[in-house]
């Protein structure tokens, strides 16, 4: 169960990515931000994540394509905190008009997960522009996630 209290995000799958793809190289100097970003997202019991089936699914093929034990360990604790929920056709058919291609199927659900859990977005994807603009959801880049919740780790 959601805490009410605790803000709540959706993590799109180019979050992983830009967390764990420095950890496939050989010669990764400091800790990246976005990986510091994902990991305050999975241990802070004041943040809950929200998802859904479609975006468990992203995961999990991201994890095998990793063939990394980083990728793995950090995929399992990112799903076992997300709470999935099921959407329901008003919240696709809400945020569907908000995407330029209807095959963007994953990023409509995760825009109507956000729009039905209340909860913030955080992606990189130009998709998520017009729904962005419009201020049905709100949505953060990576970027502005780190400088929100990263701000109070910094010295």
């Amino acid at each position: 169960m959601v805490d009410p209290k605790a803000k709540c995000f959706v993590v799109d799958t180019n979050v992983f990515v830009a967390a764990v793809k420095p950890f496939s190289r050989p010669t990764t100097a400091r800790l990246p931000d976005t990986f510091r970003l994902l990991m305050k997202l999975i241990l802070d019991d004041t943040i809950s994540l929200i998802g859904n089936s479609k975006l468990a699914t992203e995961y999990r093929c991201l994890g095998q394509e990793f063939h990394s034990e980083t990728a793995s360990m950090v995929i399992d604790q990112l799903l076992e905190k997300t709470t999935l929920i099921e959407i329901s056709r008003e919240g696709i058919g809400v945020c569907a008009t908000y995407f330029p291609d209807q095959r963007q199927i994953a990023d409509i659900f995760h825009a109507a997960t956000a729009f039905q859990s209340r909860s913030i977005v955080i992606t990189n994807d130009n998709d998520f522009d017009q729904l962005k603009k419009s201020g049905l959801i709100e949505i953060w880049s990576i970027s502005d996630a780190i400088r929100k919740l990263l701000k109070e780790t910094r010295h």
